[in-house]
Parts: structure tokens; sequence; C-alpha cells
């Protein structure tokens, strides 16, 4: 990495000025409040810049690594990039508000690769959204905690210090879908009690039941680190001299244990503080494991749908869920601004001749997986006279 890209401002891109050349364009702030939280302000080469927006704007914040460790495979980048241009296509279709994205990254190139791939929306969708780019960023002598997991995963636990100018912010996996509008999710801060920092959907696998969870974790089931809504002004206010440092004392505690990286510390820490946790639906992170034991563990979604599906372990991408990899590349061929409506049509009935074939695995099988992939779109069209109840 060179000293000029650790050294890099925070370059913020609105979208509907990105050229090919993919240069810099503005430098500025733009920032939300949540009620009790309070306004932000921002030092820059332009002196000090105030902007107000809409506090129901959601404001998200993703994490894109090349990554370099001895011993270890460095992540796709490309399919990285993919992931996060389908999951911001289906967040800013279904979105009737303005979205901010922090976009966390190692190299100029991601960067540059992401605001490229940018330039074939419709201005109206551009028009939607902002871009900020933001260097990776770790504490000081934290070489054997950053170390866990794959490259830049930890960098979840140091949000709060990296992104100081926001008061709160919905951490999510490039590897997700929106089926319902981003805004439900941002809304759910206001039902934080005034203790809870974080919200987190249940894991409902692998901790209790694996012989590799060996660290304490929150609840019956443990959490999923792969959506993390963050209120970063209470983070920082967190028992015990701030949230980075609880994270610091759990993994110096179970560091031997550990098997999950930041997700095993993170439930380390709410397993210690469980009033300060906001438990979401397991609706919010619905995951390939939730339909591989031969039933639903998240049953609620059998009826109402799931409002975001997260094809971790590779689902979207590696043949080995044909139901998740449907959703996928139908969000992915969407063209923006065409008929929802259609590409409705288009994804129930692909979903349904897979069932039609020689589908055997244990997604495919169970009852009701396609209104657990499309129940939550089907709402959303009907509730906007889109589609016959």
């Amino acid at each position: 990495m060179s000293a000029s890209y650790r050294n890099m401002r925070r370059w913020r891109f609105p979208v509907t000025m990105v050229v090919a050349t993919c240069c810099i364009l503005y430098h500025y702030g733009a920032f939300t409040r949540i009620p009790g939280i309070g306004s932000i302000s921002i030092k820059n080469f332009l002196g000090t810049m105030r902007f107000t927006t809409d506090p129901m704007d959601p404001v998200f914040v993703l994490i894109l690594c090349h990554g370099k460790r001895v011993g270890i495979a460095n992540e796709p980048t490309t399919r990285q990039i993919q992931q996060t241009m389908v999951m911001m296509k289906s967040a800013t279709t279904l979105t009737a508000r303005r979205l901010r994205y922090y976009i966390i990254v190692d190299s100029d190139e991601i960067q540059n690769e992401l605001l490229n791939e940018m330039l074939d929306w419709p201005t109206d969708y551009r028009n939607k959204i902002t871009l900020i780019f933001i260097p990776v960023w770790y504490p000081e002598g934290r070489t054997e905690m950053i170390n866990l997991g794959s490259v830049c995963v930890i960098e979840r636990l140091f949000i709060s210090e990296i992104i100081k100018e926001e008061s709160a912010v919905i951490y999510v996996d490039t590897d997700t879908l929106f089926m319902r509008p981003p805004e439900d999710l941002w809304d759910v801060f206001w039902k934080f009690t005034p203790t809870q920092v974080a919200a987190m959907s249940p894991c409902l696998f692998h901790y209790g039941t694996s012989k590799k969870s060996k660290t304490p974790f929150f609840g019956k089931t443990g959490l999923n680190a792969g959506l993390i809504m963050m209120n970063l002004t209470r983070m920082r206010e967190f028992p015990g001299g701030g949230f980075i440092e609880a994270n610091n004392k759990a993994f110096n505690k179970y560091r031997n244990d550990i098997a999950l990286a930041d997700q095993d510390i993170l439930n380390i820490v709410f397993s210690q503080y469980p009033d300060h946790l906001y438990e979401l639906g397991c609706e919010w992170n619905y995951r390939p494991w939730q339909c591989r034991l031969g039933k639903n563990t998240c049953p609620e979604t059998s009826v109402t749908g799931a409002s975001l599906v997260h094809g971790n372990t590779r689902a979207f991408v590696s043949g080995t869920e044909p139901k998740l990899q449907i959703l996928y590349d139908c969000w992915k061929s969407h063209e923006m601004g065409s008929s929802l409506t259609e590409f409705y049509t288009n994804l129930t009935d692909t979903l349904h001749l897979v069932m039609l074939g020689d589908c055997k695995t244990q997604c495919c099988k169970l009852h009701a997986i396609d209104t657990v992939l499309t129940q939550q779109l089907r709402t959303y069209l009907q509730n906007k006279n889109l589609l016959k109840k």
C-alpha cells in the first residue's frame, strides 16, 4: 500500500458527477442525525463545512479489500465488486430515500473499479446515492487481532473510530440482497432502548452446536455479523472505555478459543452486555444455513418472506444453492428503470423452473422456499399497486 494511499483523505463522490476517468470531483460532508445523538461537522481543505440531510436517509458501511497475507489466498476482488454493485442495485431500486455508502477500501483500484461500474447506472438512480471512500485503519499494537479471519474482516470492530462524522450507520456484507426498502431497516434505530448500541440478527447455527464454538455467545444461538446496526455515539461511550476497548478485552481473554474472528468477539461482548444489543429478526439476515438443515430455522419467513438475503459461503456464485443463485443472478441482470413487476414475474418463474429440474439441495427441497425469497418483494409491489393482491 503506497504512502499516498495510506494518507489519502476521505473522498466523497456524488455519483451523478462521476466521469469516465474516475477523477475526484468533490470532497464534502453529508451527515445524518438520529434523535438524541446530535449533529456533526468536518474539517476539510475548504474549511469547516456543515450539511443537513434528512435523518431518515440510511447510511451504510461496506468493506472491500484486495489484501495480501502470507498463507491465505487473496479474496477475489472482482466477485466482491460485482456483489457490491448488485447489493446496491437492490437497495437503490427499492428505496424512496437517498442512500449514503461509506466504503472502506485498501486500494485505489477498488475505488476506481466501483466508480467505473456505476457509470452504467441511469442518472435517476445515481442521483439517489453518495459514495464515500475511506482507507482501512487499525489501532496500533493489535497485529494479532488484525490477522484473524479473512483480510479486513476485523475492520468491522473499529467502525466507531473510523467514521467519526456519523452518529449511526449500518454495516452490511457485500454478499447481501435487499428484498424490501432499506429504510425499513434504518427505521429500526428508533426502536432502540436508551442503552442499546447495536442490532444484529441471530446466528441460528454454529454457536452451541459446533465443536469449534468455544467462546461465550449471545442468547440461545449467537449472533451473525453480516449485518450490524450501529449507534456510533453510544458505542464510543460503551462501558469500560468504549466499544473498541471492550472488543480488545474480549480478544485478550479468549484469543486462543476464537474461531470466527470478529463475530466471536462481538458475541463475547454482547454475552457480557446483553442489554446493550437489540436483536433483529432473522428475516433481516437470511442465510443458506437457515434452509440447509432440512427445515426453515427462520419460520416466519415462510409466510412473510426474507427482508435481506445473505449469500454467505459463496452461495450466490458457487452453484451450491441454485435457488439463492437465481435470486442473485436475476438482480444482477435487472436493468434499472425497467419494470419491477416484470422482474418479479421473471424471478418467480425461474425459481419455479428449478423445482421442475434436478435440484436436490436442502434449500431447494424446503417447503415455501420461493415464498421466503420473493414474498417481501411481492408485498412491496402490492403496496405500490403494481401487483394484484
